[in-house]
């Protein structure tokens, strides 16, 4: 392993001062040495999207994006753009729609027995690649080459899922959350707008599209910086069905890679390392929490990525490349799916079929840890631009050990005065029923034999919550306990039971106890329900 080197002893590596334009704000840009830069050559294709104008110094504006997609709009029958919430400062979130059936009605679009892919851009504001790239592929499938694949798929995109951080270019929302490790608890309206469409369209195949740090880190801890152009990863949670990462594994990562590669784009597994120690010299891949989006899709039964283009960091700097490195990666994973669709379709009816018959069967992971091993991976020297091979601690997201589980219950109750966490459960798509007279069930009961507060983690460190949150170890307790009426229901015989279990356990520091939105001493609490309530249980659906 590279001994760390620091900034001071790479000079031709500095600092720049970004001018003020909106896009912009107050961020700094990192300068690659020539001999770095000219390892990633410009491709030779052009593109009409705001941010490539002729002289234009910042990125795509808000209301470029809307002109643009409007006037996509008027030259095809393939796309319709439906406003799914608006952010923190009135900016909408537009979707959009590309079909051949000719709505944006969830319902109608699940019966038309075509797969539906949902592509989201820019959930971190500065990263805008992945959101130009979603504009690109916009018209090529409204209007251009990529349109008759809309005879076998459906395609939703987001092409800017968090505007007013891509207006002021930071990573998270207008009220510092980051909306990629909100799409459990629902803080903000960014992450409640993504949770509406895939609650409606119950997409099969989500690709959420980012960029990460070129220099940054790495040159401050190794003096090197990443050879990649893109890093994949799909969803890698201990209560992800087997199935779909298989499947995410065979019918999409291996052959977009080798796509990409036979183009010479460089494209590895998604991994990073920690933000703040810099003696800390393991990398990670991406995380294996339930609370980013592409955890929370994968426990959705989706087939679910997370893809990463090199960016964050370097301003304008091989823009075109990152575009280009993003709209490969999406139109390949879409051609993917093409060729794929009957089975794809097949497959997440059967996992949300198999996911509800698990109901009081089996274990559900709480918690586990990733293990560790060696693995060769190569960068380029910070100045020279030198190919250097480093043998790596690697954290590996592909073999979780779990070290907490527990009996998977038939489903929990809870009190009804508990709306918060019941309004962002039904804001996920969790069916909520109210019992209807006082009941006896047969139920475990959480003891607290631990609490403390701390802050979430990720595979970067902590993640940069305002709050805290309460870092609890329980144990249960069981009993038969009289619930009355009026209490709440959340069955696990649903499709969406790996969420629930993610949001109810109280020591899964993402869960709506850990973070306040849910009381374990309110009424009747929190119970594991451990046997179906038979006759004496009275439930009305809850829309």
């Amino acid at each position: 392993m590279n001994k760390m080197k620091c900034l001071s002893t790479l000079p031709l590596i500095f600092m720049l001062s970004t001018p003020g334009y909106a896009a912009y704000s107050d961020t700094h840009i990192e300068v690659e040495t020539a001999a770095v830069a000219s390892k990633f050559a410009v491709p030779d294709v052009n593109y009409d999207t705001p941010a490539f104008k002729a002289g234009k110094q910042d990125f795509t504006l808000h209301q470029e994006m809307m002109d643009y997609i409007y006037g996509i709009q008027k030259n095809s029958s393939n796309i319709q753009i439906r406003t799914i919430g608006y952010s923190q400062q009135g900016r909408e979130i537009p979707l959009l729609v590309f079909t051949k059936s000719n709505t944006v009605d969830g319902e109608r679009l699940i019966k038309s027995q075509r797969p539906t892919v949902l592509i989201i851009g820019q959930q971190h504001g500065n990263e805008p690649a992945g959101g130009e790239a979603a504009l690109v592929l916009a018209k090529r499938l409204a209007e251009g080459d990529l349109s008759y694949l809309l005879e076998r798929i459906n395609v939703l995109v987001i092409p800017r899922a968090n505007p007013d951080g891509a207006e002021e270019f930071n990573r998270v929302t207008i009220s510092g959350v980051d909306v990629n490790r909100d799409h459990l608890l629902l803080n903000s309206p960014e992450a409640q707008a993504i949770a509406k469409v895939n609650r409606e369209y119950m997409p099969d195949v989500v690709i959420d599209s980012h960029e990460f740090t070129a220099l940054g880190r790495w040159v401050k801890k190794f003096g090197l910086v990443q050879s990649q152009d893109a890093l994949i990863q799909y969803a890698t949670n201990a209560n992800v069905p087997v199935k779909l990462t298989e499947a995410a594994d065979a019918l999409f990562r291996a052959p977009v890679v080798e796509a990409l590669k036979e183009k010479d784009f460089a494209v590895s597994w998604y991994y990073t390392t920690s933000k703040k120690n810099l003696h800390d010299h393991t990398i990670s891949m991406g995380g294996i929490k339930p609370n980013v989006g592409r955890n929370v899709n994968g426990l959705r039964n989706s087939l679910s990525f997370l893809i990463e283009v090199r960016g964050v960091g370097i301003g304008k700097a091989h823009l075109k490349r990152r575009v280009r490195t993003s709209e490969l990666l999406l139109t390949n994973m879409l051609k993917q799916t093409y060729k794929n669709d009957k089975a794809i379709l097949k497959l997440t009816q059967n996992v949300s079929e198999e996911v509800t018959a698990m109901a009081c069967k089996g274990d559900i992971v709480i918690d586990g840890k990733r293990l560790i091993e060696k693995r060769d991976l190569t960068f380029f020297d910070a100045v020279t631009g030198e190919e250097k091979v480093i043998n790596a601690d690697w954290r590996s997201s592909l073999k979780i050990v779990p070290t907490l589980t527990r009996p998977r219950p038939c489903g929990y109750v809870i009190d009804g005065s508990q709306t918060v966490a019941v309004e962002r459960l039904r804001k996920l798509g969790v069916r909520v029923s109210t019992i209807k007279e006082p009941t006896t069930v047969k139920a475990e009961r959480y003891v607290i034999t631990e609490s403390k507060e701390g802050k979430r983690k990720d595979a970067r460190g902590s993640i940069d919550d305002k709050k805290s949150v309460l870092k609890l170890k329980v144990e249960t307790k069981r009993d038969e306990i009289t619930v009355p009426e009026g209490s709440l229901y959340i069955s696990m015989a649903q499709p969406l039971a790996n969420i629930i279990a993610a949001a109810m356990e109280p020591d899964e520091e993402n869960g709506y106890v850990a973070n306040r939105l849910l009381e374990l001493e309110e009424g009747v609490g929190l119970l594991r329900i451990t046997e179906t309530p038979k006759t004496v249980l009275v439930i009305e659906d809850s829309k």
